[in-house]
């Protein structure tokens, strides 16, 4: 797939959105595809982008959209600092790389938790913003331990979700609690 920018119209904002760049794929590629984004979308984490919608484009196409992360590759910081550049060793002092690495723990013991391994995690894959954030990216490899909890929510497509995997509720299958914060 590719990662494009793209406009989020229900929120006026800017996002990132995985398109599988052949319509014709195969059901396995497609479920892998989807699966990519059910693991992201488990791991509601600081440290892990988070997924916004799931569907099917106007060409047939399969995406996901994501938070648009601005910033550079972990991999870019060390290579510039490999390389000596005085700006980025002023952006990135050891004690800054050993906080963004502690994140990049945080969010990798997190998805251990609930069942998931990266199997991709390498500085490519490691965002770091301007203002300190930090996000692990590309999941696509990941594996789901069987018995995780996990395992049983991506497994199969979630009950009671529409075609994009937004909820669907009915007044039968809505809270009280929902209902009655809308009620005069």
């Amino acid at each position: 797939g590719a990662v494009l920018t793209a406009q989020d119209e229900k929120f006026s904002r800017s996002v990132a959105m995985k398109v599988m760049l052949r319509a014709d794929a195969s059901a396995e590629e497609q479920l892998r595809f989807q699966l990519e984004a059910r693991v992201l979308g488990r791991l509601a984490h600081p440290n892990i982008v988070p997924v916004h919608d799931l569907g099917v484009d106007a060409r047939g196409r399969h995406f996901y959209t994501m938070k648009l992360v601005q910033g550079v590759t972990l991999h870019e910081v060390l290579g510039q600092l490999k390389a000596g550049d005085k700006d980025a060793l002023a952006r990135f002092p050891l004690n800054s790389l050993l906080t963004a690495f502690q994140k990049v723990c945080d969010a990798v013991a997190f998805a251990h938790s609930q069942g998931i391994i990266h199997r991709a995690l390498k500085p490519q894959n490691i965002m770091v913003g301007a203002f300190g954030e930090v996000m692990v990216m590309d999941w696509g490899l990941a594996k789901i331990l069987p018995g995780s909890a996990a395992s049983a929510v991506v497994a199969a497509p979630a009950p009671g979700t529409g075609p994009t995997g937004t909820l669907v509720m009915s007044p039968a299958t809505t809270t009280p609690a929902l209902t009655d914060a809308d009620a005069p």
